[in-house]
């Protein structure tokens, strides 16, 4: 590795060069298909937690993205959206933190504002590269400004969710969602073992499989069930909840 070509080794012979913005294999034989990299992929974020791992339960990447493609489905059911897009909608909700295993893990908000205040545009560039290459390895493209700001909205409702069933608190910075935060108080996340598995289905996937994950019959996640995802009635009473329309 040399300062002008600076590079992460991921693990199984792949490589992340983050100035470049690209992965490469460099193991021995052929690369494997790139559908092998998207699981490693999801499987790092279900091993990256949030909340600097100040939270009384852990917050894997994962389990924080699956519940804001919940949040993300309900809210574009809401609007009324059809059904392309909103699998296109699901699909940037599922792609939105997948940068975030390349170095800089999850940073906590109140240091991310202070490092884009006093040195903006290192952060930004590598935060744009990760992103820029998960979406070339998902095939996700860059989202309307309308997809962006449904996802962002769900950003925000996951946390308050996970400051009420990982933390044990609602505290008033959440705004109008501190009334989601004390609906989530009392839940267990309970995760399956293969938030990686789940989050690579839906990534791939979209509002299909989405769907799989809440509707009910097929639920499997206890989190998103015990919040009330299960049917359409359901989650937009949850949207409700959150205090903020769409």
């Amino acid at each position: 590795m040399t300062d002008r070509d600076p590079f992460i080794d991921l693990i199984d012979g792949w490589r992340y060069r983050f100035l470049a913005g690209e992965f490469v294999f460099v193991g021995e034989g052929p690369a494997p298909p790139l559908v092998t990299l998207q699981r490693l992929l999801c499987d790092a974020t279900a091993r990256l937690n949030r909340w600097g791992g100040w939270s009384k339960d852990p917050v894997p990447v994962a389990r924080h993205t699956l519940l804001v493609c919940a949040f993300t489905l309900a809210r574009a059911e809401g609007l009324g959206w059809p059904e392309e897009q909103i699998d296109a909608v699901v699909r940037e909700a599922a792609a939105h933190d997948l940068h975030e295993p390349l170095g800089l893990g999850d940073v906590l908000s109140p240091v991310l504002r202070w490092l884009r205040a006093e040195c903006d545009r290192p952060l930004d560039e590598l935060i744009g590269k990760g992103e820029t290459a998960v979406r070339r390895l998902f095939g996700v493209p860059l989202p309307t400004p309308e997809l962006h700001r449904v996802v962002k909205l769900a950003d925000h409702d996951a946390a308050a969710v996970e400051r009420g069933y990982a933390c044990n608190d609602a505290p008033e910075w959440l705004g109008p969602r501190v009334a989601l935060a004390r609906h989530a108080i009392g839940q267990h996340s309970m995760s399956d073992g293969v938030l990686g598995l789940r989050l690579w289905k839906v990534a791939t996937g979209g509002a299909a499989a989405m769907h799989r994950e809440t509707d009910t019959g097929f639920v499997q996640d206890w989190l998103l069930r015990r919040l009330g995802f299960g049917t359409p009635e359901s989650r937009a009473r949850l949207v409700e909840l959150t205090g903020v329309p769409s």
